[in-house]
């Protein structure tokens, strides 16, 4: 009679199988965890500011810039749509300029509603940011929306309204950056920006 031998696993084989059965939960714990990130995204949109958007560079960080531009929105009495500071992203509800009140899609005068959006980045120890005002040149369904949307020549009301936003916003960035290091808080370039194609 044959008795089978029974070979019990080393300390090490069991440690190697437990390693193994750990690094593949994390794994799977990491990818859905990324997975979750990715559905969840963010309020910011994937399309750039315009390439006639007003840039300036502050010695601020992007948050702090962007928590400012809002307060200086409802300061010019100007209803904020979405702020999100830790994405640097500031955007106000359609505009009627002429009416001086909000209005809601879809409007017929399409010449005196604007909307204002502001991009805050990071850029070599400063903050760069990006500021628009646009109109819709038509209604189209079919047409994605930011392919509609054009900057304002100077001197529109619109144009009017936002140097008013950045007047106060700078104004108030003034005195707070002074305050904490004594210098210069910004340098603003008038100049149209040169970029390539906005992305969807």
């Amino acid at each position: 009679m044959t008795t089978a031998r029974i070979r019990r696993p080393s300390a090490a084989s069991v440690s190697r199988l437990v390693r193994g059965a750990w690094c593949a939960v994390r794994r799977e714990t990491l990818v859905t965890l990324l997975l979750a990130a990715c559905a969840t995204g963010g309020v910011r949109p994937r399309f750039g500011p315009e390439p006639q958007a007003v840039m300036m560079l502050l010695d601020l960080p992007a948050s702090v810039v962007t928590e400012s531009l809002t307060t200086s929105l409802v300061r010019v009495g100007l209803p904020v749509r979405t702020s999100e500071p830790r994405e640097g992203y500031l955007e106000s509800v359609w505009f009627d300029v002429a009416a001086h009140r909000p209005t809601g899609d879809p409007f017929s005068r399409l010449d005196s509603i604007v909307k204002l959006r502001f991009f805050a980045d990071p850029a070599f120890g400063h903050t760069r940011l990006f500021a628009e005002c646009v109109v819709r040149v038509a209604w189209d369904p079919s047409v994605p929306q930011r392919d509609l949307e054009r900057m304002p020549p100077a001197g529109h009301p619109g144009r009017v309204l936002l140097d008013s936003v950045l007047t106060v916003m700078t104004r108030h960035v003034v005195r707070d950056t002074t305050t904490r290091t004594g210098g210069p808080p910004l340098r603003r370039d008038t100049t149209p920006t040169r970029r390539g194609p906005s992305g969807p």
